[in-house]
């Protein structure tokens, strides 16, 4: 299932000029998109021409693919999959290792909301909805989660092990975990700005001549709302991008501890310091009641988070 786009940057917010490059004497924008750990990425870099924007896309570019053979599902080859095969990695990629340190740190602080294990739960689902309309059983649920429980994956830098029947997804992390990497990878290599869109955002630096990029972000059913971003990350999560079933009750938003998802009008929004830590924040907020939303982003630096809750009202944490 292809995640539907819910964020989208508003080039003529930045300006017709920067965009184009005519009348102006800052670099213009230059747009490159790529199919990638299940979504379109695209990349937004400033350069004075086609020619620099190419250059500085490349190494991005391959720098995605790599991480890619790492964190995909979709690829049978990567690290995630040949553990999900095989119950075990020895000399796993630190890149791995890394983020899920960081799984571990919001699967605590989620109370065990966030957990990477639902993959069972997630496979079972959509083997389920594959034969049948219907809503699966109470028992179809209790035997996926019966594999889940982060707490019981063996993490050391040397080697990960699962215990026999789990499997990991990092769909709720990893597309932020890469955004990240690439904007460090654009700054070392001199980029003046860019704006990585994995489906999670992170900016290196604002626009040329702007103070913000302008992004509009749909959480939820209703209105999208426009978000400055200078620097930093936002990452949204929307129970009714991906559907089991028409009528979303049952999502790619997979609660472990009752195998259920939260109703279609749920989502959330974060504007973090990494987008990784705002993906991971932006799938637990909405599994959460907002008073426990409100305590576990004071955990982390979280610049500000709306939730919309699963009878669509709005809850904004200026945190």
């Amino acid at each position: 299932m292809h995640r539907r786009r819910v964020l989208q940057l508003l080039l003529s917010a930045i300006g017709s000029g920067l965009v184009a490059g005519r009348g102006s004497r800052l670099p213009p924008l230059f747009v490159h998109r790529a199919e990638a750990l299940g979504t379109t990425a695209v990349f937004t870099v400033a350069a004075s021409d086609s020619g620099e924007a190419e250059a500085m896309v490349a190494p991005l570019l391959a720098e995605l693919r790599r991480l890619e053979k790492i964190f995909s599902l979709y690829d049978p080859d990567s690290a995630l999959s040949r553990l999900n095969r095989d119950g075990v990695l020895a000399a796993p990629p630190f890149e791995l290792i890394e983020l899920l340190q960081l799984c571990a740190r919001l699967h605590t602080a989620s109370q065990g909301a966030f957990d990477p294990t639902v993959q069972p739960l997630y496979a079972a689902l959509a083997e389920h909805f594959a034969r049948s309309p219907r809503p699966p059983s109470a028992e179809t649920l209790d035997r996926a989660r019966a594999s889940i429980g982060f707490y019981r994956v063996a993490l050391a830098p040397d080697r990960i092990q699962l215990p026999p029947g789990m499997a990991l997804t990092l769909n709720g992390i990893a597309q932020g975990h890469a955004a990240d990497r690439l904007v460090t990878l654009a700054r070392s290599l001199g980029a003046e700005a860019v704006l990585i869109d994995t489906g999670e955002l992170a900016a290196s630096a604002p626009p040329p001549g702007k103070r913000f990029w302008e992004v509009m972000g749909r959480v939820g059913p209703g209105p999208g709302m426009r978000v400055s971003l200078a620097t930093g990350a936002l990452a949204v999560s929307h129970a009714g991008a991906t559907r089991f079933e028409p009528t979303g009750h049952f999502n790619h938003l997979l609660d472990p501890r009752s195998g259920r998802s939260p109703g279609p009008l749920c989502g959330a929004m974060v504007v973090a310091e990494t987008a990784a830590l705002a993906d991971g924040l932006s799938t637990a907020l909405c599994l959460l009641a907002p008073g426990q939303a409100v305590d576990l982003l004071r955990a982390f630096p979280v610049e500000r988070a709306l939730l919309v809750d699963g009878d669509g009202r709005r809850h904004r944490f200026p945190v």
